[in-house]
């Protein structure tokens, strides 16, 4: 049996040379792949730091929060030990 008429080398350059074009469009979308994957990672980075901003603002407002409950807290406890008024007495 003789092989030959399976292996042309010109067809097989031709089909290496249909083949360039796709391996170029392969490339250039990886490329830009990779540039869309750098943006996507600084997006991450700045959301992150603005999440951590406001979980610091919010850390700051609940401890602030904290501080003026305990002051009305103490107000009202001064307050309390005042004789209350007649007219918040309940009366059956």
């Amino acid at each position: 049996m003789h092989f030959s008429a399976f292996f042309d080398s010109q067809a097989v350059v031709y089909m290496v040379l249909a083949l360039i074009p796709n391996l170029l469009i392969i490339l250039w979308a990886m490329a830009r792949l990779s540039h869309d994957v750098r943006l996507l990672k600084l997006k991450n980075d700045m959301l992150e730091d603005s999440i951590n901003l406001l979980d610091q603002s919010i850390n700051n407002l609940t401890v602030e929060f904290q501080g003026i409950r305990q002051i009305e807290s103490r107000k009202a406890g001064s307050s309390d030990k005042r004789p209350a008024p007649q007219s918040d007495k309940v009366t059956e």
